[in-house]
């Protein structure tokens, strides 16, 4: 790697750290901060909901199932002739 590249990229990293440092410290990036702190709350919030809801939906699936199961089991025994029971 060259000396002179790698300063040129030293260079423009601390500018761009200096510059983004400024700007976190400035209004506008103390909004913007609170702005994304908010957004990421509401996004904790849905996914929460979501997987709620999601565990709700899968008990009420898994009762259905065992409802019909338990339905198919009860045919099978009262159709079944007595020798096999």
């Amino acid at each position: 790697m060259n000396n002179g590249n790698f300063l040129t990229g030293l260079t423009l990293g601390a500018l761009a750290g200096y510059a983004v440092s400024c700007f976190a410290r400035s209004h506008k990036g103390r909004k913007w901060r609170r702005n994304i702190c908010d957004a990421m709350e509401n996004l904790r919030e849905d996914a929460m909901n979501l997987t709620h809801e999601a565990k709700r939906k899968v008990k009420q699936v898994g009762n259905e199932v065992a409802e019909k199961m338990e339905e198919k089991m009860d045919n099978i025994q009262r159709f079944s002739p007595p020798s096999a029971r």
